[in-house]
């Protein structure tokens, strides 16, 4: 959520312009899942992790492309378009061993924003040549962002593995480096109550939080709905 608001404020207009019968040859928007497997275990998520951590019994989360194919994908995308929006969702995408380098050599010509849980590899990016998002004129397009425009920081306290303490020291190295950082936040009924908590720490530190509404099945089956105090709380 917290990603698509940056993306609509910085490329509406391009967005806005597209349409199937007469598409704008030179500029496109794309979404890249580079991997559908996930480090964590949340119980509202379908990635590869949890009951289906195994991905014999996730089959399209395997095989996935190597590096040098992924390399050679995004160098032929990036041959055909001259400005483009780039959204990298997951699984968890810091997980695949091409994310770094792919953004590495996209983040030179597009506008690029990632959603991640942020616990691997994120240093990678206050050390590496990916640059923080920043406005530049592009021929034919005019001043318009380009690099790494937005890291939206998803927030999963249940999950396995999660350590608060990481979370926050990840999030306020990739400030501190000059991206711009958001936090997303799934109203999951067993952790929706400890919404206010997070929320208040990211006030604090002058981040943007997004409470996202649960949806879909969990991995038990369950519908997503909330009860009466539940919605009343979330809203």
């Amino acid at each position: 959520e917290g990603q698509r608001k940056d993306i609509e404020t910085d490329v509406a207009p391009f967005l806005c312009s597209q349409r199937l019968e007469s598409p704008q040859r030179r500029m496109a928007y794309f979404i890249w899942s580079p991997t559908l497997a996930c480090n964590y275990t949340c119980a509202y998520c379908g990635c590869a992790a949890g009951e289906k951590q195994l991905r014999k019994e996730f089959p399209s989360a395997d095989p996935e492309l190597t590096v040098d194919e992924w390399i050679d994908v995004w160098s032929d995308i990036l041959d055909r378009f001259d400005y483009g929006i780039l959204s990298v969702t997951g699984g968890e995408p810091l997980l695949s061993e091409a994310t770094i380098p792919v953004l590495g050599m996209v983040s030179q010509k597009f506008a690029c924003y990632v959603t991640s849980n942020v616990s691997r590899n994120v240093m990678e990016f206050s050390r590496g040549r990916i640059q923080p998002g920043a406005p530049r004129d592009v021929e034919g397009f005019g001043r318009v962002p380009v690099g790494l425009s937005g890291v939206n920081c998803s927030l999963h306290p249940t999950s396995k593995g999660f350590n608060w303490e990481l979370f926050k020291g990840a999030v306020l190295l990739l400030r501190n480096a000059g991206f711009h950082v958001s936090v997303n936040y799934v109203g999951y009924p067993l952790q929706l109550y400890l919404a206010p908590e997070y929320k208040a720490w990211c006030e604090e530190h002058g981040i943007e939080f997004t409470l996202s509404s649960w949806q879909g099945v969990d991995n038990d089956g369950t519908v997503a709905r909330y009860s009466p105090p539940e919605r009343a709380f979330f809203e």
